[in-house]
């Protein structure tokens, strides 16, 4: 990014690790504005650590002068204490914000509660908000009326850009991948039932898992990482060397493994689940997304790109793999779609113009 008069940016976002979406979104965004502060707000524990970022704010507010704050606002109420105490220094200072939307978290924030009042009275401080799809936009409050609205979609890994993955006419092993942190809303469950299914009608099928555990509002962490374990370890006796959990991938083996599988299974039921980054990961290195009709996924998987199946459903998610097992032309026709579909619509290089654009027009306001 060019040097520009607005030099003094704060970014106060999550960033890896956890290797989560929204965080690699982040990363992205950060590596390309250079920004002269950072407040890291990935968090573990809720606390503490939204204590720290409080802390933070106070000390940089106080201390330096500030042009403009870049942020992603909270998941939850407790979150939003922070979110409120920073965008009320902005105003206080006359400081410009651009908010970036990841999920849909932003609608339990707003109940008619005193609190939710006093977050919107914040909001109102956000110059632009930057949303990932058209309909996400339906999430902000319409009494907004001054905020601006910008939409741009999130692009996939900049990694995956060296893919140059043939896709062969013929079909022999297939290979099917779950990518995501190990959560029960993220439906790492609902996937080892489908896989189990799939493994006892087909012999020719490898099943593939990366991700962490990491616990949600169903299960903790502890509990979800001996639940998948203990399934992984049960799956792996019946059906030796058919089962490959890879751990946390990054980089080339991210890319070995990416296009070394056909199907991509996500069947999340993620609460404040928008655009699933993953999907369009595995749309670039050439693998058919079956995902689920949830929130604002059916805006980036249509029947083009894959098969979207409800939530939870493991019946209906078991028949779409089995349906794309079984018709092995339409698996290939949609996994060359996919590819040419991702460089075409989420090229890093497009997601990074127009993230420049948005801030260089902060430079001349």
């Amino acid at each position: 990014m060019k040097k520009n008069r607005t030099s003094r940016i704060l970014f106060f976002c999550p960033l890896p690790p956890p290797i989560g979406g929204q965080a690699l979104i982040s990363e992205i965004v950060y590596m390309l504005i250079k920004p002269s502060i950072l407040i890291n707000t990935n968090m573990k524990n809720k606390y503490l650590d939204n204590l720290r970022a409080i802390a933070q704010v106070l000390y940089y507010f106080l201390f330096y002068k500030i042009d403009l704050v870049y942020f992603t606002c909270t998941r939850s109420k407790v979150g939003a204490v922070k979110d409120i105490i920073l965008l009320l220094l902005c105003r206080l200072r006359k400081v410009k914000v651009i908010n970036h939307l990841h999920g849909n978290e932003i609608m339990d924030l707003f109940d008619n509660s005193l609190f939710s009042k006093i977050i919107l009275y914040a909001y109102r401080q956000i110059d632009t908000t930057i949303f990932v799809t058209n309909r996400q936009q339906e999430l902000m409050p319409s009494s907004l009326t001054e905020m601006k609205k910008c939409v741009i979609p999130n692009c996939y890994d900049p990694v995956l850009e060296s893919v140059k993955r043939r896709i062969p006419e013929t079909v022999g092993e297939i290979n099917i991948l779950f990518v995501s942190f190990l959560m029960k809303s993220k439906g790492i469950l609902v996937a080892l039932d489908v896989f189990e299914l799939i493994a006892n009608e087909y012999s020719d099928v490898s099943f593939h898992i990366a991700g962490e555990p990491l616990g949600d509002e169903y299960m903790a962490t502890a509990v979800i990482k001996e639940a998948f374990e203990k399934r992984l370890e049960v799956l792996k006796q019946a059906c030796p060397g058919r089962f490959i959990y890879h751990g946390v991938v990054k980089g080339q083996e991210k890319i070995k493994l990416f296009e070394s599988c056909d199907i991509f299974l996500f069947p999340t039921f993620f609460k404040t689940e928008s655009f699933g980054l993953v999907n369009i990961e595995a749309m670039r290195t050439g693998n058919v997304v079956v995902t689920t009709n949830h929130n604002f996924l059916p805006d980036i998987v249509t029947k083009e790109e894959g098969i979207l199946v409800e939530p939870q459903n493991t019946e209906e998610t078991y028949k779409a793999v089995k349906h794309l097992i079984d018709n092995p032309e339409l698996m290939r026709a949609i996994q060359r779609h996919n590819m040419e579909h991702a460089q075409n619509k989420y090229s890093p290089s497009a997601f990074e113009r127009r993230i420049i654009d948005l801030f260089e027009s902060f430079n001349h306001n």
